[in-house]
């Protein structure tokens, strides 16, 4: 999902990839539920102006590296509901950039810090039974977490790690 054009232009981030998942974690950690996302704790809680489009839609985001940008947004929709996302996105849509600049704090310490919280976790398979994602669920509140795959081999991690690529955060 692309973020407005009010969307912090690129240039000097305000906070790295690693810094966005941290604060999410944070307004997790602070809040019973989603509904508690207000365009003010989002622009208190990740430092950036709020950007409002149609249909009540709010959120923040900003380029982080020269390939990735992230929006963290807030909306309604009839079919789902309240939902909140946060999406790491190629700036060149259609790219496929090596993750590693997004990769700051991985899935394996996302979950850490989800389960710490009090989170139960569930993997998500899809067809044929892929992994889509986990659900992490506690009173009040679902966050769905899709990983996605570094793929980058390194002597020190091998053939890579689990990122998190986009968070689904809705009331429970």
């Amino acid at each position: 999902m692309s973020p407005p054009e009010a969307a912090a232009p690129a240039g000097q981030p305000t906070l790295t990839a690693e810094q966005a998942l941290a604060r999410l974690l944070e307004l997790i950690r602070t809040t019973e539920s989603v509904r508690e996302f207000t365009p003010e704790r989002l622009e208190s809680g990740f430092g950036l102006p709020v950007w409002h489009g149609q249909g009540g839609r709010y959120g923040v985001g900003e380029q982080v590296t020269a390939d990735w940008r992230y929006t963290a947004e807030f909306y309604t929709s009839p079919l789902d509901g309240i939902q909140f996302h946060l999406t790491f996105y190629p700036v060149v849509p259609g790219s496929f950039p090596d993750m590693t600049g997004i990769c700051g704090l991985d899935f394996e310490r996302f979950s850490a810090a989800l389960e710490g919280m009090g989170f139960s976790n569930q993997p998500g398979y899809g067809e044929h039974g892929r992994l889509m994602s986990h659900i992490f669920d506690r009173p009040g509140m679902r966050v769905e977490v899709f990983p996605e795959g570094e793929w980058i081999w390194t002597e020190e991690r091998g053939g890579g790690r689990a990122c998190v690529k986009m968070v689904v955060i809705s009331p429970r």
